[in-house]
């Protein structure tokens, strides 16, 4: 018996019925599972994938750490321009031409050193020598195998 030729419309695709009929049936006996190189295979991409996701973390704490620190030195800096901006310009802290060192402590422990410098600095605008004193602190440290500083400057006018 010769099929009848479809129209295009509807019924020109076959229906799901026809195909299930047509496909033959899964045998899933033979494909029961993985084979033991599929699954080491699996295990070594898990395993590397976890290593560089615990190495990922570690960086991230040591960058943490790191910028505490920076904070901390940042902070040091900060106080000592406060402290000698408050303090009495004919103090020894304060004397001009000198350089000052001190241990700088963070969570009690030694890792560098703070140090400030305090310079005349003649300003261009007026006539006037050693009108201004320059004072730049100096935080050192080391952390780990880096060494690592930060620096802040402020002019004053003496007293």
């Amino acid at each position: 018996m010769i099929a009848p030729k479809r129209q295009y419309g509807v019924n020109w695709l076959p229906s799901v019925r026809d195909r299930v009929a047509s496909e033959p049936a899964l045998n899933l006996s033979r494909n029961g599972g993985f084979s033991l190189i599929e699954a080491l295979v699996a295990m070594v991409i898990a395993t590397l994938a976890v290593m560089g996701l615990a190495h990922t973390f570690g960086l991230g704490r040591a960058f943490i750490n790191r910028f505490e620190v920076a904070r901390a030195a940042l902070g040091v800096a900060q106080q000592r321009l406060e402290i000698l901006h408050t303090e009495r310009q004919d103090s020894e802290d304060f004397s001009g031409d000198s350089l000052h060192v001190r241990p700088f402590e963070h969570a009690g422990k030694v890792l560098g050193t703070e140090e400030w410098a305090v310079t005349w600095y003649d300003d261009p605008a007026t006539e006037i020598s050693h009108d201004l004193k320059l004072v730049t602190v100096t935080v050192h440290w080391n952390f780990g195998t880096q060494a690592d500083s930060i620096s802040l400057s402020r002019k004053f006018f003496p007293i």
